[in-house]
């Protein structure tokens, strides 16, 4: 069969098949019955034909065995006539040796004898007839097998009429059994996609009481039962939705973070919660992902881990874990346990939760325990009836009762019996009212000991709002009180003179101000400055300074009125306030009274000193309405009596703000200038006298060509060691300098070219760094050995410690010193010992009229004599003729700088020498 007719099979309807089926079994089995009965029938024929052939040959044999040896040629023919009707043969003969026919009988005529003798169903026998041993004859007879066949072909026709008789009526029987079964069938059908289609409970009616019925009757309780079974699912599925809800709403609503995972780490469901700290809006959103798709990796990798020891373990595991999110710390706590299933693990179930507030709390008790045992201040906790119930450590320090002595006593031990009644009923008053009370007590500790304390007493209420307990804190604040007056002296109170400060004076002047407005008086500030106490303090030592200035304290006390004030600013400077003066004969007599006192020499730790003072005055209401100003006034007045000379006073007037106010304009455009670094650097040449070579450059501070600047390089440097502005000038001009030098070509064929630039007294110890000056000559690619440092003779007068480290650090650094302006100072030959430099410089004034009988020769003659003796080097400034080089280079003089040599030229990035008529120059 091919797949079209197994298709076409299997479309067929059940009755199709079921007929067609039984007719081919039918005629399979008939017809397999009818060939077994065809081939029995044959069997049956052959054996009868062989039967007949050996009956008729032993006939033969036995009646014709006389007559053919007797050749009875009548008997044999009357014996084949016999045989014929008798046997059923078709014919008889018989024959001689010679074959000669003896005797034969046919039932056929002659011609059908003719065609049947010949015919291939005709079966012929031939047998020798023997008599005693000897052949007399042969018999030879046929048998018809037509017949036979006509016979079998009759039965086999029989058989087949039978077989299809028998299929015609099984497939009557089989149509009927069909359509029956196919009705039942199709019914089941019918009520089978009943079911499918959700009609439940879909019953057929039963009919008779066979198998089919038997059939229908356990569909119908098969279709009752899942109708049951529907009804009790949908019960148990509403109940269990109502549940799922109910459980999603709990978990949901659950402030934990409730998870369920199977075994490979994936989420089969969690809560809201969970689903919103995975950033989700639906916890679906999060079935089926993991926690490398919520977590980051470093955190999913810790919670698989956590997850395998689960399920490896078969134990749940608590974990608590600190974790940091936008700079917030929080702790979380982690449970973890598996889920089992026949005693096998198939995933795990957790919930997180936040306990930062737990461990909060647990921290704030701790701490609050820690506070309550390591508290510097006392507490104390009463009942309502001041009943002690509980203390700290600090309490038993402050107060000396061990908690074992105080508990359960009443608070009033401690009480020292300088607080009346009243206090007491004012403290609970406000406690009832306000819940809180603060102030100062004075108790007493127990060894009798007064002691103030300041108290802050809480009274603790029950649900009621009716106060239960009272929280006592306190501290004793004795040595506060103590440090406090102390402190206040401090505030208003000069320290090293016991004088009135800054911040009382301010107070004293503003009170002396509104009492002569109020009187209408006039009252003076004087404005006080020591003259020379700085080097005093540098020279003698800061302790013979401190003593000084408290010995000029108690000459200035001694010196004024009792109404009247004397204050320390601070430094060597002094305010004096004048009350209700008349006029300036009154003031100045006061102001020279002062000046004599402190002109006069003190004797002060084995010193013999002498000072004085400068005085500036500004009086009210002439001068100034307010205190700042007047303030302000009086110091500039000082100022001008400073220009005036040592050990003067002078009275504010108009002018001198005109003045103050050119100052200011001055340091301002000083400020921008260093700020912008509006400023150049000019080199002149420092050559070797012999050869005129350049041994190195002086650097000059010069104001741009630019520039428009109404003060001179000389002065606007003298400013800025006045306003504070050195330092900054000096280091806009180092830098440039520096930057400049390095860049020079003729340091590729001198590399112990050096350059030196001017350094101010000011700026000596502190302010000018070694370190800093070592750093930008790195920077420019220079050494220290590069760079010479030039020096005024004043910085001798601060013969201080300080400095002679400050020199010894240069010189170990490899930075040489000169003297700058030799011989205009304090030239000294104890100070040369001590400070040691490398470089003199004369200074120009004694080589300006330098000839052979001046005085400036010898003073020159002197210098050199006196660097040979020192092993120091001259540098004579200033040279400006070929007469002055002659005469120094007589002297012995062996370098020098000046006009003649080269004057000062601006810095351009670029230097050339030139030497040609004694000159050279930089450009």
């Amino acid at each position: 069969m091919t797949c079209k007719d197994f298709y076409l099979v299997g479309i067929m309807k059940f009755r199709t098949k079921t007929i067609l089926g039984v007719a081919l079994i039918e005629l399979v089995l008939l017809g397999i019955l009818t060939l077994n009965v065809i081939s029995m029938l044959r069997d049956s024929n052959q054996e009868e034909a062989t039967r007949k052939v050996k009956l008729t040959e032993a006939l033969i044999l036995a009646a014709s065995e006389s007559a053919i040896f007797s050749y009875d040629v009548a008997t044999l023919q009357s014996l084949a006539d016999s045989i014929i009707q008798t046997e059923e043969l078709a014919y008889v003969r018989f024959w001689d040796n010679d074959y000669n026919i003896l005797a034969e009988s046919w039932l056929l005529s002659e011609q059908d004898a003719s065609d049947f003798y010949l015919s291939s169903e005709t079966l012929h026998k031939t047998i020798p007839i023997e008599v005693s041993g000897q052949t007399s004859g042969f018999a030879q007879f046929g048998i018809d097998q037509g017949y036979i066949a006509s016979v079998l072909n009759r039965a086999i026709n029989q058989t087949v009429s039978l077989a299809l008789f028998e299929v015609i009526l099984v497939a009557i029987f089989s149509a009927v059994l069909g359509v029956y079964l196919t009705r039942q069938l199709n019914s089941l059908t019918f009520a089978s996609n009943k079911i499918r289609d959700g009609h439940l409970g879909f019953t057929l009616p039963v009919r008779g009481n066979d198998e089919l019925a038997d059939v229908v009757r356990s569909f119908n309780t098969m279709s009752t039962t899942l109708k049951k079974l529907e009804i009790k699912e949908s019960q148990e599925k509403e109940q269990l939705e109502i549940a799922h809800q109910r459980m999603r709403s709990l978990l949901d609503n659950f402030p934990f973070l409730i998870w369920l995972k199977n075994t490979d780490g994936e989420f089969l469901s969690v809560n809201k919660a969970f689903a919103e700290a995975c950033g989700k809006k639906d916890p679906l959103e999060v079935e089926g992902l993991t926690d490398f798709d919520v977590w980051p990796v470093d955190l999913a990798n810790d919670y698989r881990l956590d997850d395998l020891k689960v399920i490896t373990s078969s134990q749940g595991k608590v974990v608590e874990e600190k974790v940091e999110s936008d700079g917030e710390r929080t702790w979380i706590e982690t449970f973890k346990s598996p889920v089992l299933h026949n005693n096998e693990v198939i995933g795990t179930v957790g919930f997180a939760r936040d306990v930062s507030d737990r461990k909060h709390a647990a921290e704030r008790q701790r701490k609050a325990e820690a506070i309550f045992n390591s508290a510097s201040e006392a507490i104390l906790l009463s009942d309502a009836y001041s009943k002690v119930k509980m203390i700290n450590p600090a309490f038993t320090k402050i107060t000396g009762y061990e908690e074992s002595e105080i508990i359960g006593q009443n608070a009033s031990m401690l009480s020292s019996g300088q607080h009346d009644k009243e206090f007491y009923r004012t403290m609970y008053a406000a406690l009832e009212t306000e819940g809180l009370w603060q102030g100062e007590v004075h108790n007493r500790k127990k060894n009798g000991e007064l002691y103030v304390q300041w108290q802050t007493v809480v009274a603790l209420k029950d649900g009621n709002g009716n106060v239960d307990e009272y929280l006592a804190i306190f501290s004793d604040i004795t040595e506060k009180k103590e440090a406090e007056e102390e402190i206040k002296y401090r505030a208003n109170y000069d320290q090293l003179t016991g004088l009135p400060n800054r911040t009382l004076l301010h107070e004293l002047l503003r009170q002396e101000l509104q009492h002569s407005r109020r009187e209408s008086k006039k009252c003076a500030v004087m404005f006080l400055d020591l003259d020379h106490f700085k080097r005093i303090n540098d020279t003698l030592g800061h302790a013979v300074g401190d003593l000084l200035l408290q010995t000029v304290s108690e000459l200035l006390q001694e010196t004024i009125r009792e109404s009247d004030v004397v204050a320390r600013l601070g430094g060597d400077e002094f305010i004096v306030i004048l009350s209700d003066v008349d006029n300036a004969t009154d003031i100045s007599t006061v102001a020279e009274k002062i000046v004599s006192v402190l002109d006069t020499p003190l004797s002060i730790d084995d010193h013999e000193i002498r000072t004085c003072t400068s005085i500036g005055i500004a009086v009210y209401p002439d001068d100034a309405f307010e205190e700042g100003e007047l303030l302000s006034h009086a110091d500039m007045a000082m100022y001008k009596a400073k220009e005036s000379g040592r050990g003067q006073y002078r009275f504010f007037n108009a002018d001198m703000a005109k003045e103050i106010r050119s100052s200011r304009s001055i340091e301002i455009e000083l400020r921008n200038a260093i700020e912008n670094e509006d400023l150049a650097v000019a080199f002149q040449p420092i050559v070797s006298m012999g050869d005129k070579a350049i041994l190195g450059f002086e650097s000059l501070m010069r104001w741009p060509e630019s520039a428009n600047h109404n003060t001179s390089i000389e002065q606007s440097i003298r400013n800025a060691e006045e306003f504070g502005l050195i330092q900054p000038l000096f280091e806009v001009v180092f830098e440039k300098a520096a930057r400049e030098f390095s860049r020079l070509p003729l340091r590729n064929d001198n590399p112990q070219l050096y350059f030196s630039i001017n350094v101010s007294s000011h700026q000596i110890p502190e302010r000018l760094s070694l370190e800093w000056i070592e750093e930008r000559l790195r920077y420019y690619g220079l050494a220290n050995e590069n760079l010479v440092l030039e020096l005024t003779e004043g910085i001798f007068l601060s013969d201080s410690p300080e400095n002679l480290r400050w020199f010894k650090r240069a010189r170990d650094k490899g930075i040489r010193i000169a003297l700058d302006d030799f011989g205009t100072g304090y030239s000294s030959l104890a100070y040369l010992k001590r400070f040691t430099v490398d470089f003199l410089k004369i200074d120009r004034s004694f080589i300006a009229d330098l000839d052979e009988l001046g005085a400036d020769y010898s003073l020159v003659k002197s210098v050199l004599a006196l660097s040979d003796a020192f092993g120091l080097k001259v540098i004579a400034e200033g040279v400006e003729t070929e007469k002055q080089a002659s005469i120094l280079a007589e002297l012995g003089c062996k370098t020098a700088q000046g006009y003649y040599y080269g004057k000062p030229k601006i810095v351009t990035g670029s230097t050339s020498s030139h030497h040609k008529g004694g000159n050279s120059s930089v450009s």
